[in-house]
């Protein structure tokens, strides 16, 4: 997506944000677009959301920021800024839009136990502070429902393969399939709360090797906790080229989490079901519900697959 300067520097009049100096797109996300923007009085970053969203923002995302916020999280975290309305959300042609001040920080992609320590520790009080904001919601119906993600995979095997994008979703669309079949997280909802839902290495901003802030809360919906911790296992102590979970990395994850918050060991249990189901869905949204980097579907899908692979065999193991 693209933007002109005559756009961006209507919000920055909206925002008061000052005099306009330079903007750039960020690189990476596969919903979202953000701007780097910044002017006489900092650096800010523009959001531009997915066409038709919104409203979830306002429910969830919104509301998780300012309880974090009301209740002195000790991460930095995005603040929405208010436009000269007094809202937190406007608009760039027909898409919705939101600002908030840019947090400093780096992301680091090769992590060590310490690092490891720290991830639990923020999810964990994440997790102990926005239990206290009560029941948001109920969790999406394609998580709790087979049905829809099942008619997808039927519609999938009728598409008559016209590249190599094609090709590999039918060659491999049998795994995630068996998956959701066979899912056991179906009917488990324990110790639900307002899960942060993307808490990967893209999200969270390092700072002289410890962690400063946490980004990306938009997709927040109500699920159980487990959830959080089975994406970051996997996003954190995955083994290198597909090849499933490092349990030993897992192992220090779950005891340092757990000196906040003690997991059931049913929750436990459910970690590679939860992760092989989020997989399962990931599949059919890369194939089909990608809007942004399209020319990536195959790269993802190859990844996810790997891994769904590997991890299958791992829980067989068990």
């Amino acid at each position: 997506m693209k933007l002109i300067k005559k756009e961006v520097k209507k919000v920055c009049k909206d925002y008061n944000l000052g005099e306009l100096k330079n903007f750039k797109l960020i690189e990476g996300g596969i919903i979202n677009y953000n701007f780097d923007v910044k002017t006489n009085k900092g650096n800010f970053i523009l959001r531009v959301l997915k066409k038709g969203q919104g409203p979830r923002q306002k429910d969830n995302e919104f509301k998780a920021l300012h309880f974090l916020i009301k209740n002195k999280y000790p991460y930095k975290i995005p603040k929405p800024l208010l436009n000269k309305k007094g809202k937190e959300i406007s608009k760039i042609k027909d898409r919705n839009i939101w600002v908030y001040k840019k947090l400093k920080g780096k992301h680091i992609l090769r992590l060590d136990n310490n690092h490891l320590k720290q991830l639990a520790r923020v999810l964990s009080e994440y997790h102990f502070i926005i239990k206290k904001l009560g029941k948001i919601g109920v969790p999406p119906k394609f998580w709790l429902k087979s049905d829809w993600t099942l008619k997808k995979f039927n519609k999938m095997k009728k598409i008559k393969p016209k590249n190599k994008v094609d090709k590999f979703m039918l060659e491999n669309l049998q795994y995630p399939e068996l998956i959701i079949k066979k899912s056991l997280v179906l009917k488990f909802t324990k110790n639900s709360l307002l899960c942060h839902c993307d808490f990967n290495k893209q999200n969270i901003l390092w700072k002289k090797n410890k962690i400063n802030g946490i980004l990306d809360f938009d997709n927040c919906t109500y699920r159980p906790r487990i959830f959080d911790v089975s994406y970051a296992i996997h996003t954190y102590c995955s083994k290198t080229h597909g090849k499933g979970i490092d349990r030993k990395k897992m192992k220090v994850f779950l005891e340092e989490y757990q000196k906040k918050i003690k997991l059931t060991k049913e929750e436990i249990d459910l970690i590679f079901p939860f992760i092989l189901r989020h997989y399962a869905i990931l599949f059919e949204f890369f194939y089909n519900g990608m809007e942004k980097e399209k020319h990536k579907r195959y790269e993802y899908l190859f990844w996810l697959t790997k891994g769904m692979r590997s991890i299958m065999e791992q829980a067989k193991e068990k």
